[in-house]
């Protein structure tokens, strides 16, 4: 792979996804970086954990689906 390289993985929860990102890691020369948005949305100020800011993040979940 070229530097600039994206690996892009869409799965459900708990597919292995953390996994393969893990053994990827081990098994590539690049230094690949784990970027999730589950921890991207712990970096956000407390506040925004709580209505209404939570919502504004996320989307209104007004309903299951």
């Amino acid at each position: 792979m070229t530097p600039g390289t994206i690996l892009f993985l869409n799965c459900t929860s708990c597919s292995g996804k953390t996994t393969l990102i893990h053994l990827l890691q081990d098994a590539l020369p690049p230094p690949f970086l784990d970027f999730d948005l589950d921890k991207v949305i712990w970096m956000l100020p407390k506040r925004y954990f709580y209505p209404p800011l939570w919502d504004q993040v996320l989307g209104k979940a007004d309903q299951a689906g």
